[in-house]
């Protein structure tokens, strides 16, 4: 977790979310994992979030633009470390 400090937010300091799910792929019905994270920018707290198909690939919501850039094998290798870190 982060935690964002400034004088649009909290006093004390704001502990950003940053939660993970897994859910059913709308496009073929495999395992999907749904991703949910806050950001702090100009003191804004914004909600993003994604859905990304582990089967499939389908992917959908607030993804970086260098996600479309990196290999099949790279991206599954790395969802899987990041996945580690819930469980």
């Amino acid at each position: 977790m982060t935690t964002v400090f400034g004088g649009c937010i909290e006093p004390d300091g704001y502990e950003l979310a940053n939660d993970v799910i897994v859910t059913e792929c709308s496009h073929c019905g495999g395992e999907a994992r749904h991703s949910y994270w806050e950001t702090c920018e100009a003191g804004s707290i914004n909600l993003n979030e994604s859905i990304i198909c582990t089967v499939c690939g389908a992917s959908e919501g607030d993804l970086d633009d260098g996600y479309f850039e990196v290999d099949e094998a790279a991206r599954a290798l790395e969802y899987d470390e990041y996945i580690a870190e819930f469980c």
